[in-house]
């Protein structure tokens, strides 16, 4: 019985997988393997280029603004923070003294376990001078002849995060309009883990053919996952090998970068 150790030294950020050579080729036959323990960060991103959800469009009257999220994990208020920001740099709100005010919001609606997305009328320069508002020094927008609110686009993926189908909100510009998730929003978009490794493969029994162990997320973003099975062993193909090969993937199949690699994973390799 061998075991062996898997650690920050062994991940390759361009592959994102673990490999452990060895110092001379090793031939394995009648031989099984199993995960023995493993020590891991979670710190998997939400929001990234790779997930095809870093992209906001908010139109503000006939014009549209786009801003590309930076790669990381988001709660909804960074979202929202996100979107003021952009509102932020392009003069899209006015102000009422030194408080800013904004159009469209998103917030946690905790109460109902969904994501609110509130948007509020632009008002008319009559309006706006009744109520003592001012725009801010960087706006090149004009006032509209009629109340009317922004929208906000987001695509597919996007639109999982937050619980919404993909498209264009509010539907109605003309009223002030509170609108609630359609389905239960998705903000942590990594939920378990799909270990595999290239000294297994059960073609026909497990997809993908070299998985040898997985489950559920059993830490939030940022603490450390920890586990140690009960031993789940699993036959190694007869063969030589230069190396160890560990990828991991999300619950969907897709190939995840570990961010923060200080931590462990530990094999165990016996005779049948």
């Amino acid at each position: 019985m061998v075991n062996i150790i898997f650690n920050a030294s062994n991940y390759d950020r361009n592959s994102k997988k673990y490999k452990k050579e060895f110092s001379t080729n090793q031939t394995l036959h009648d031989m099984k393997v199993s995960l023995t323990s493993l020590s891991l960060y979670n710190s998997f991103f939400n929001v990234s280029a790779a997930n095809s959800n870093n992209v906001i469009n908010i139109k503000f009257l006939g014009t549209t603004y786009s801003t590309t999220l930076e790669d990381g994990y988001y709660s909804v208020s960074d979202l929202n923070y996100a979107m003021q920001n952009l509102m932020i740099e392009n003069g899209l709100y006015i102000k009422s003294g030194t408080t800013n005010i904004f159009f469209i919001e998103l917030v946690t609606n905790s109460v109902r376990y969904s994501i609110q997305l509130n948007s509020y009328l632009i008002p008319t320069n009559i309006e706006a001078g009744e109520l003592g508002y001012t725009k801010p020094e960087n706006a090149t927008w004009i006032y509209p002849s009629s109340p009317k609110t922004p929208t906000f686009t987001f695509n597919t993926q996007f639109g999982l995060l937050i619980g919404y189908y993909q498209g264009t909100y509010p539907l109605i510009e003309t009223i002030n309009s509170s609108l609630l998730s359609k389905f239960s929003p998705q903000i942590s978009v990594v939920n378990s883990l799909i270990l595999t490794c290239n000294l297994v493969s059960n073609p026909g029994v497990t997809i993908p053919h070299d998985t040898f162990y997985s489950f559920g997320l059993s830490a939030a973003y940022g603490d450390q996952m920890k586990e140690k099975p009960y031993p789940i062993w699993n036959d190694i193909k007869n063969g030589t090998y230069q190396y160890i090969e560990i990828s991991i993937y999300d619950q969907n199949l897709n190939s995840l970068e570990i961010y923060d690699t200080d931590g462990a994973i530990v094999l165990t390799i016996q005779d049948k």
